[in-house]
């Protein structure tokens, strides 16, 4: 009964980490695609749902590792880390906070705003979705080409270190480039936003704000999309509120005001979260390649050339019957395992075939009639 409820729990995990997988690479494509804001809600809704249920597995994992006294084995030898890193950063820092500015209708978002774009820790955020493919690699332990512990552990271990390299990598330059005067895409169209903000700050402190003004910085490509005053009086508006509602959700707009907050302007955000976007899927597209690569590639290899001759040498070791010799491929007959192997065809073998044959043909006792004078 017990084992039957693990089995079944297992693969409820197994199914929400292919989900998730599935959802992380849907939430780029909405952004890619331009979907409208009722099936992107939805996506951020089953993203958080996916979160938490893998926060409470972690959770839950914990306490029987503490209660068992197993805490070191079950971070380091059973990669409890990854059950972490998967789990409650993003519940904490991605879903979490997406979910709260969709009921709260971003006004908690606005107000960490300038705390957030001091951090830079935005994009990095979004970068560490990624580690959602972590929960893969716990897969890995069903590895199927060889029976062999061995060969399942040194796949998952190093798969986890290359795909964690990875990440990390991204990650850290992710941030710091934030504090860094790169002129990447992002940081041009932020300039160009401010641009727009001095322009019409001038003019309507000079003349006043008119509608060929806003005609004129809506062609500088800056996607600005409003201009309201502190009243909430709105001068300036390329779509109305349903279209804006269907189309743009809270992390989709940029506001800005001028210095004397007296008028505020609603940008597109949309380009760069695309990008981003862009950027996550070629990210997850190279993760699995690389997870192919181990899994299908250099998972037969090492079989072929480590578990699969010390399986052959085990069974001859164990069993009298067991006489097949490990196949010596010429091109790694220099392998430490393949010299070991070597020794085993030929001298273990043929030794093993003389105390057999001897075992069989006993000696048989002589008679004195059996002698002839």
């Amino acid at each position: 009964m017990r084992k039957s409820i693990i089995k079944a729990l297992e693969f409820t995990v197994f199914s929400f980490i292919v989900l998730v997988i599935i959802q992380t690479v849907f939430e780029d494509l909405s952004l890619l695609l331009d979907w409208e804001t009722g099936a992107r809600r939805l996506l951020v809704v089953t993203g958080f749902i996916f979160d938490l249920f893998f926060t409470i597995e972690f959770l839950v994992r914990l306490y029987w590792a503490i209660v068992e006294h197993r805490v070191s084995r079950y971070f380091l030898r059973e990669r409890g880390w990854v059950d972490f890193l998967a789990s409650v950063p993003l519940l904490m820092f991605n879903s979490g906070p997406a979910l709260l500015a969709l009921f709260t209708g971003g006004s908690l978002l606005v107000q960490f705003n300038n705390v957030l774009n001091i951090l830079k820790v935005l994009k990095a955020v979004r970068i560490a979705r990624i580690l959602r493919f972590l929960r893969v690699i716990k897969i890995f332990k069903n590895i199927k080409y060889t029976e062999s512990p061995m060969a399942q552990r040194h796949i998952a271990r190093i798969t986890s270190l290359t795909v964690t390299a990875i990440v990390i990598i991204l990650f850290v330059f992710t941030t710091v480039s934030g504090f860094l005067p790169v002129p990447g895409a992002e940081r041009l169209y932020t300039n160009a936003q401010r641009s727009v903000v001095r322009l019409a700050d001038r003019a309507v402190n000079s003349s006043g704000a008119s509608a060929d003004l806003y005609d004129v910085l809506k062609e500088m490509n800056t996607g600005l999309l409003r201009v309201s005053t502190k009243n909430n009086d709105i001068l300036y508006s390329r779509y109305s509120d349903t279209e804006l509602n269907k189309h743009y959700m809270q992390e989709d707009i940029i506001i800005k005001t001028n210095k004397q907050e007296t008028l505020f302007f609603m940008f597109d955000n949309k380009p760069v979260q695309q990008d981003l976007a862009l950027q996550d899927l070629l990210i997850l597209s190279i993760i699995v390649i690389v997870m192919a690569c181990f899994l299908f590639i250099y998972s037969p290899h090492f079989a072929l050339t480590v578990t699969d001759p010390l399986h052959v040498m085990k069974q001859g070791m164990e069993n009298k019957d067991y006489n097949l010799e490990v196949k010596i491929l010429k091109k790694y007959e220099q392998d430490d395992v393949f010299r070991l192997a070597a020794d085993y065809n030929e001298q273990y073998l043929p030794l093993k075939d003389r105390e057999l044959h001897q075992e069989s043909t006993p000696y048989s006792e002589l008679r004195l009639e059996d002698v002839q004078l």
